[in-house]
């Protein structure tokens, strides 16, 4: 058990740094390149035309706020979905206070914080599903 809580503690540390070094660069030039790749290699596969730069950059912003909620329930595993859907909801919407107010370079959106929040609530049902497995 304190090692699973080492290992997680650790996965935190490294996911908050990545998170942080992406939503709080001072313009959206990483993640819209990298929203654009991600996009042209699913072209390049075959996907379908639906799959758009849109769609794309929802789905990465779900997957970003998933260890969010997976890894924290590590920490706190009697949270359940509601409380996890609150944090995920509290950290997007002060990442995207903080990008309006500090980064005029970044254009805080309200798909971003559907995409986390809901990000954050997949990370728990991942959890749910882990234990029952």
């Amino acid at each position: 058990m304190i090692g699973s809580r080492r290992v997680a503690g650790t996965l935190m540390v490294v996911y908050a740094a990545v998170v942080a070094f992406i939503v709080f660069a001072p313009s959206a030039e990483v993640p819209s390149a990298s929203v654009v790749m991600i996009w042209r290699a699913v072209q390049a596969l075959g996907g379908p035309d639906l799959i758009t730069p849109t769609v794309v950059e929802f789905v990465t912003n779900v997957l970003l706020f998933v260890p969010l909620s997976f890894l924290g329930s590590t920490f706190r595993p009697r949270w359940g979905w509601g409380s996890w859907t609150v944090v995920g909801l509290a950290t997007t919407a002060i990442i995207e206070v903080g990008q309006a107010v500090f980064l005029p370079g970044r254009s805080p959106q309200v798909d971003d914080i559907v995409a986390n929040t809901l990000g954050a609530l997949t990370g728990y049902l991942l959890v749910v599903v882990a234990r029952r497995a």
